[in-house]
Formats: C-alpha cells, sequence, structure tokens
C-alpha cells in the first residue's frame, strides 16, 4: 500500500499514462494451471468507497476486510458492505492469529502515532504501539507463525511476535512494501515503491531468517508497484499502482494480466464464496474494488 498519497501523486501522476506491461511484454504466462479461466476479466465488486482502499485480509472461510480511510469493512462477495472498526490512518492488513491486524499512522484524534491494531471480527481494538517502525505498511504472516511487517519509506521489514515484540529481519531493502512467500517458504517476494526504476526482489528464507536479496524483475521508474500476492504455482502477482495495472512473473517471465485500472493498491486470492483463480483487488483513490481473474490459483 502505498502511502503519504499527496507526497507522491503529483510526481507521478504522468506514470499514468505509462505503456501496457514492463519491457513492452503483455503476455503473461498462464499455461501452468488449466483449470483456472482465462486472466484478465474484471468485474466491480463493490463501490462507493469515498477516501480509496488500501489494505485487503481474508480468512480461510473466505471472509474478506478491506481497509477503507478511517475504517475496517466487512466485504460480502454481493458487494454488501458491513464497517467492523474504527482504523485511524489505516494501511496494510493481514488475517493472523485469529484476528484481522491493521497498520495504522494516526490515533484516534487524527495524531501521527504508528501501531498495529489487532481487531476481532466482532470489532474489539487492541493497540500495539510500534516506536521502533516508523511507518508501517504491508503486513505478511511468516510460515513459522510471525508477521512481517515493511516501511516502504525505510530499508528494513520488521518481524512482530506473537506477543507483539518488534525486531528487524531484513535491511538494505530499498522502500519495502507488498510482500509473500513462495509455496514452499524458501523465499520472500517484496517489491520497492519509491525508488527510481523500482524491483521485485527474492530473498533467501532459512529457518526464519532472512538471507541473501536477489532482484528478478525491474519495474519502469513512476510505476509504483505496490501490493502483491504469490499464486500456488509460484506466480507472484503485483499491483503497479500508477501504472494502473496487475503484472504476473514467473521463472524470469513477466507479463500484465489486466491494466486500466484505477491505483491498485492490495491483492488477495479469492476463497469460500469468491473465485480462488481470481484476486480481489483495492483502488487506492478510487472508489471501487474489483474481481479480476488472474489465470492461477491461490494458495
Amino acid at each position: 500500500m502505498i502511502a503519504g498519497r499527496g507526497l507522491w501523486l503529483a510526481a507521478f501522476a504522468a506514470a499514468c499514462s505509462a505503456g501496457s506491461g514492463p519491457n513492452g511484454d503483455t503476455d503473461g504466462d498462464t499455461d501452468h494451471l488449466p483449470t483456472c479461466g482465462a486472466p484478465g476479466v474484471v468485474t466491480q465488486l463493490t463501490d462507493g468507497l469515498t477516501g480509496g482502499t488500501e489494505g485487503l485480509a481474508i480468512t480461510e472461510d473466505g471472509t474478506l476486510y478491506a481497509v477503507n480511510d478511517q475504517q475496517l469493512l466487512r466485504v460480502a462477495a454481493d458487494g454488501t458492505k458491513t464497517p467492523v472498526a474504527e482504523t485511524p490512518g489505516g494501511v496494510g492488513a493481514a488475517w493472523w492469529n485469529g484476528d484481522i491486524w491493521v497498520a495504522s499512522r494516526k490515533d484516534a484524534d487524527g495524531n501521527d502515532e504508528c501501531s498495529l491494531l489487532q481487531i476481532t471480527a466482532d470489532g474489539v481494538v487492541t493497540h500495539h504501539p510500534t516506536p521502533d517502525i516508523a511507518k508501517p505498511n504491508f503486513l505478511a504472516p511468516t510460515p513459522w507463525g510471525t508477521l512481517l511487517v515493511s516501511d516502504d519509506f525505510d530499508t528494513k521489514i520488521f518481524e512482530v511476535d506473537a506477543s507483539a515484540a518488534v525486531t528487524t529481519w531484513a535491511t538494505d531493502v530499498p522502500s519495502p512494501n507488498g510482500m509473500g512467500f513462495s509455496p514452499d517458504g524458501s523465499q520472500l517476494y517484496v517489491v520497492s515503491t519509491f525508488v527510481p526504476d523500482p524491483p521485485l526482489s527474492s530473498i533467501a528464507v532459512t529457518d526464519g531468517a532472512a538471507g541473501e536479496r536477489t532482484v528478478v524483475h525491474t519495474f519502469e521508474s513512476g510505476s509504483a508497484p505496490d501490493g502483491l500476492v504469490v499464486a500456488k504455482d509460484g506466480a507472484v502477482l503485483v499491483a503497479v499502482n500508477v501504472a494502473g495495472r496487475i503484472d504476473v512473473w514467473q521463472d524470469g517471465h513477466v507479463g500484465t494480466i489486466a491494466s486500466g485500472l484505477e491505483f491498485p493498491a492490495s491483492l488477495v486470492f479469492g476463497r469460500g464464496e469468491f473465485d480462488g483463480c481470481s484476486v480481489i483487488a483495492t483502488s487506492l483513490f478510487g472508489e471501487t474494488m474489483s474481481v479480476v481473474t488472474a489465470g492461477h490459483e491461490g494458495q
């Protein structure tokens, strides 16, 4: 999710008319899962989301949550929206340890105060201050039971344990934003946002520890890659925010699944009543959420 909206919008606005895909490649590699339909069909899930949407979380049974401006919403497959809790300055979201977690950058009075909000399904909120994380952003549960937190204005990825204690998990990651693990948990994929030629990187993982970071793809400057999600077959889908598209990277090949989207921010694969071969996408500055057929199945 991209924070500091006014800060970067004017600088990057011209990039909205960028080309169809990175390196001019518009042919996504979608032959891995013949059970999934063709990618790129965009359907509106819901609208009227004044202030835009950023973070997404989905439970094991397919209950979908979205962070909209100042609150957390539950969104049904028919588009019905139900407010769950206030999340001032909310950015990223994740389903972790039986609760919804939201990265927040404001207190209830609108003052700058960063924390992680732990929210139950019935809307009870517990604040966990994060003084060591200046601007918490994207949240990614780990295979070993902790939670990773990126800060796109820093070069670090942080780790939060079950007691909400914070440590540094990785360093020297330029403007880290969206994150997701490979199916076997051996790699963490992370995209960078506020840097020229922003990379998609792969960080080796051994026994829960971060290893070497390798750049596997570079996006065009000003495109502002944001959230990402990893498919069951290892394909990495990236919401390229300012460029208005969803790209897919797999085994060194890159293509565009869908274009013409309005500032796509976060992605999650569907579960339950939501199609498992589609991703739900938020819109940072738009008022709609979309369902996009992915051609790949979620983990």
